[in-house]
């Protein structure tokens, strides 16, 4: 076995510590910084480009632009438990990763990958 491969099996083996989560108190400082999520919320969504391909959830910019208040009060909810430590929903650890190839100057030749590929 590698050097690499035993300190990974020694790492697997040792006790994780794991903080305590705290829990937030609202008071006035936090309900401001709330209303101020759900109106960037909707601004943020209205920045983001049509035609776009959605993530995990398939979920498209054209549907998040359109959308309901409550749907602005209901991610702002969300993004708030997320900043504050609570359980991240199991598709927002999901991501995909594609590459997507381009000429190099108007020939298809084999080029340097990094150069030419892009992450979604």
């Amino acid at each position: 076995m590698s050097e690499w491969e035993l300190h990974d099996k020694q790492q697997m083996k040792e006790d994780i510590v794991q903080f305590d989560r705290m829990e937030l108190e609202l008071n006035e400082q936090n309900t401001k910084i709330t209303e101020l999520l759900h109106k960037k919320s909707r601004s943020t969504s209205a920045c983001k480009k049509n035609d776009r391909s959605p993530g995990p959830g398939q979920v498209k910019a054209e549907l998040l632009k359109s959308g309901p208040d409550i749907l602005f009060e209901w991610l702002t909810h969300l993004f708030n438990r997320c900043l504050s430590g609570k359980q991240l929903p199991e598709d927002f650890r999901k991501g995909y990763i594609t590459n997507i190839y381009r000429e190099f100057r108007g020939s298809s030749e084999q080029v340097d990958p990094a150069l030419t590929t892009y992450s979604v």
